[in-house]
Formats: C-alpha cells, sequence, structure tokens
C-alpha cells in the first residue's frame, strides 16, 4: 500500500470515531482522500515531496508545521467523509446492503448529517491550508512549482464550492490567481 500521511491510530485518537473501526476501511479512506483531494491542494511537486520526505523522515521544521498542522487536520476529516457510508453500507457478492448486528440499528438520515458535518470539517481544515500555503508559499518552492506535464497537478486555490463569486482575486509569483476569501459569496 502506498505511503499514509496520517495512520488510523492518529484518527481514532483525535476523532468521534470508535476504536473498533477496522482499520482496513480507514487506510483505503485516508489513501484516497489524500490522492485526490490532499494533492490537490498541494499540487504534485509539493504532495510528492511531503510523502517522501514524509516516509524517509527527512522532512524539515517548515514542513513539518505544514503537515502537523494544516495537511493531517484536513487529511482526518476528508478521510472520514471518504469512508462514513462503507461503515453503514457494505458491498457483497449478491449486493449493497446494511449489516445489523444486536442491539445497534443503522440510522441513515444520521449517517447524513454526520457525513455532511465531516464533509464541514474538512473543506475548513483544507481552506486553513491553503491559505497557510498562499501566506508562505516562499517556504515551500514546490507549491509555487508544481510541475509542466500533462499529469501535473496544480494547487487548487479554494475548497467551498458556490454559485456566485464577486470576491477578489491576486496573482501568485508562479502565475496563478488566488481567490483572497473575503466571503463576498451570494
Amino acid at each position: 500500500m502506498a505511503y499514509l500521511l496520517v495512520k488510523p491510530d492518529y484518527i481514532k485518537d483525535r476523532t468521534v470515531i470508535d476504536e473498533n473501526v477496522d482499520d482496513k476501511y480507514l487506510n483505503v479512506a485516508i489513501l484516497e482522500a489524500q490522492e485526490i483531494h490532499i494533492r490537490e491542494i498541494l499540487g504534485t511537486a509539493l504532495y510528492d515531496a511531503m510523502i517522501s520526505g514524509s516516509q524517509a523522515g527527512t522532512l524539515t521544521a517548515n514542513y513539518t508545521t505544514l503537515l502537523n498542522d494544516y495537511i493531517k487536520p484536513a487529511l482526518t476529516y476528508r478521510a472520514l467523509f471518504e469512508v462514513s457510508p462503507f461503515l453503514l453500507y457494505k458491498i457483497r457478492n449478491k449486493s449493497i446492503g446494511t449489516k445489523n448486528a444486536d442491539n445497534f440499528n443503522p440510522d441513515t438520515e444520521g449517517m447524513e448529517r454526520l457525513v455532511d458535518n465531516f464533509e464541514s470539517k474538512a473543506q475548513f481544515y483544507e481552506q486553513r491550508c491553503i491559505r497557510y500555503l498562499i501566506e508562505n508559499h516562499e517556504l515551500f518552492t514546490e507549491y509555487d512549482n508544481p510541475g509542466t506535464g500533462y499529469d501535473t497537478i496544480h494547487p487548487r486555490q479554494d475548497t467551498y464550492d458556490s454559485g456566485i463569486w464577486t470576491g477578489e482575486m491576486r496573482k501568485l509569483p508562479n502565475g496563478l490567481d488566488i481567490d483572497l476569501g473575503r466571503d463576498y459569496y451570494c
């Protein structure tokens, strides 16, 4: 399995998720959240640097701060968002369904509210990470230079989606436009 920036025990220690949740489910959710959402926030070059530096134990103080204070909280809640449906629904040979245990009744409406809560927290921490990177881009050269190939992912500048935007943009040294997040959303 690919290297995970957050381990299941980290998530279990810092959130409401129960200790009995199988690490197999969390590992898959962490990897999906990391590769889909965190890579979009960091861009290809910084993401690759974070993975290799974390795996080798060679992250500098700036990169360690980025990882511990910004990436891990965002990744934690994004992984919970990704794993939640699979904790209620199981995919079997013949169908998809819920599994009832003694004295435990699945609550699909409650699960939807919980998933929405996890997504809101994930978006908050992702936006916080983006703003930190924008403010401190000079500390992370890979952020301003994500690469040039067709498969290069350029850093995402916002995590919230809305229908109408009337905010203000600023140009970064790398030529990207960023949303200053003045909350002028309608």
